[in-house]
């Protein structure tokens, strides 16, 4: 590794320790015009998807030839994924998917992984640079163009075509992809992480979760309106005596602002950002976000949202939908599997619940969905490194024809046959003999957490319960794409001045959340919230935001 400048080091210690003595959540952009009701304007796609082509179906430029010949070495840092340690590994360096593919690609890579990302960025500060860095591209302070100048992530915008032609080809078959890969439409500082089709509803993971012997038992067939959801939750009180019936905890209440999955019926998109024909939004700087709170509010009044919602922890609610307790949460695909595999009640059935509207036969505006490159997962090569063909050729292995298969199957013989011409999961992925679930086992395995795209049948076999699909296919909005913002890198110029603001500007909308939604604070003072968000400088993080919007599209 190379020693990093003295400049870098203080500079990145300085950044760290402001970070440490403020709360700083994941950054959201905000609108430059009045805000008004999203459902008043007619949106327009902020980029308009062509069809897939997966690497494994596209020409290779060239060709890249496998494994890459002569001794190639290099280092690289990433934070301990902690899923591979519940399958028995200590980290992803002896995970079977890392061994396997410094093997096909013929380049060893010397992997040190600190606990987390601060210990990650200290690591860097110390001043030995790996020659590979793969976190989010969010992480740095300063973001991508600061780790650009601290010579961290280099543009290989240039180099594509020749050295990671594949990911040159998935770029290059949508706009999307593209928009979600530059930086300023100019610079391309990074391969991305784990990527989706667009049209790939497994981008969806995350929604409400319902039981369906309650749902049948109160005479309910479906739950599509924020008005179904309050009779469900008030028969689950009054006649099946669950108090509170939905369990769930303050991150969870803020996905379900954010993710839109309450806001339709109100005329707003979501609490976070998001552009309406180009329009930056900040949802929890409009007006219609009280009417969502005030919702939210009632529930937690009424006690049909559990009261402890500001300290709970998913192990609490787990327990509580499994012994029966709850009758809906918040959750993950992967939840559903360990629920109904931990329940002992025969039948035991969940359902996933579509975002809500305020009238049946409308259309929900947003839902929850990754991005087709998601943020958590990129690789950067830094100034350090001498071999950066290696590197890229490393990076992008897992998208070409055998790395694909790799990167979602694993190794043939072990996780996965070919069933008539088909990849399918063995029956040590499906009942393994250590009880470990098959998505478990694709964190260790396959190259889920890393950089291939996910292939629909993967998925598929991935998440194999019926109740599971289903709930994806209910949580899946595809309007979601109509107004999501594809790149929310902010304007370098402004960078600094945008994280002063919004580190004290974001701790205010959190904590004010959920101080109204448990009545701690008066939605009658909702006027009083917005006019301290504007003395707090939140027009000129909108300004900041719609500058950055504009110019990454």
């Amino acid at each position: 590794m190379k020693r990093i400048t003295a400049a870098l080091s203080v500079a990145l210690i300085l950044s760290l320790c402001m970070s440490a003595c403020r709360s700083q959540p994941a950054a959201t952009a905000a609108p430059t015009a009045a805000p008004t009701a999203a459902a008043t304007a007619t949106p327009a796609p902020a980029a308009t998807a062509a069809p897939l082509q997966t690497p494994a179906e596209a020409e290779t430029d060239g060709g890249l030839m496998y494994p890459v010949p002569g001794d190639r070495k290099l280092t690289m840092m990433k934070v301990l994924d902690q899923s591979v340690t519940l399958v028995g590994f200590t980290g992803n360096f002896e995970a079977p998917i890392f061994v396997e593919w410094q093997k096909q690609s013929g380049v060893t890579i010397d992997l040190v992984e600190p606990a987390d990302t601060t210990a990650l960025l200290l690591a860097l500060s110390s001043g030995d640079v790996p020659d590979l860095i793969h976190g989010s591209r969010t992480m740095y302070p300063g973001g991508l163009t600061k780790m650009a100048e601290d010579g961290l992530a280099i543009d290989i915008f240039d180099k594509l075509p020749e050295w990671a032609p594949d990911y040159w080809n998935m770029l290059q078959s949508s706009e999307i992809y593209m928009k979600n890969a530059m930086t300023n439409m100019k610079y391309v500082y990074g391969i991305g992480g784990y990527n989706m089709p667009i049209d790939s509803p497994f981008r969806t993971w995350l929604g409400m979760i319902a039981r369906q012997e309650y749902l049948d038992a109160v005479g309910m067939d479906e739950i599509v309106t924020n008005g179904d959801l309050y009779d469900f939750l008030v028969a689950a009180r009054d006649q099946l005596d669950l108090t509170p019936p939905f369990s769930t905890n303050a991150n969870y209440i803020n996905s379900i602002l954010t993710d839109g999955r309450i806001t339709s019926a109100y005329g707003l998109v979501s609490s976070g950002h998001y552009q309406v024909n180009g329009e930056y939004r900040y949802g929890a700087f409009e007006p219609e976000y009280k009417d969502a709170l005030a919702y939210l509010y009632m529930l937690f009044t009424e006690q049909l949202l559990d009261n402890n919602v500001q300290s709970n922890v998913d192990d609490i609610t787990r327990a509580a939908m499994i012994n029966g307790e709850a009758a809906l949460c918040v959750g993950a695909t992967s939840w559903i599997a360990a629920l109904s595999n931990a329940a002992e009640d025969d039948p035991y059935t969940l359902t996933g619940l579509t975002s809500l509207v305020a009238n049946k036969g409308e259309k929900p505006l947003f839902g929850h969905a990754d991005k087709p490159i998601v943020d958590a997962s990129w690789y950067f090569i830094t100034d350090a490194c001498q071999d950066i063909e290696a590197a890229m050729k490393f990076a992008q292995y897992l998208l070409s024809p055998d790395g694909l298969i790799l990167g979602n199957y694993g190794t043939e013989g072990k996780t996965f046959e070919y069933i008539g011409g088909k990849p399918t999961f063995t029956d040590f992925m499906n009942n393994n003999p250590d009880g470990h679930t098959r998505d478990q086992l694709t964190r260790a395995w396959t190259a889920v957490n890393w950089n291939t795209i996910h292939l629909l049948e993967m998925s598929m076999q991935r998440f194999p319960l019926e109740m599971q699909r289903k709930a994806i296919s209910n949580w899946f909005v595809p309007s979601r794409d109509v107004y999501a913002v594809i790149n929310d890198d902010i304007d370098p110029a402004v960078i600094n001045e945008y994280t002063t603001l919004w580190n004290d500007i974001g701790t205010y909308i959190n904590e004010s959340r959920i101080r109204f939604i448990t009545g701690e604070e008066p939605l009658s003072n909702f006027d009083n919230y917005l006019e301290t968000l504007e003395r707090m400088g939140m027009n000129r993080v909108m300004e900041i935001r719609q500058q950055s919007y504009d110019l990454n599209n």
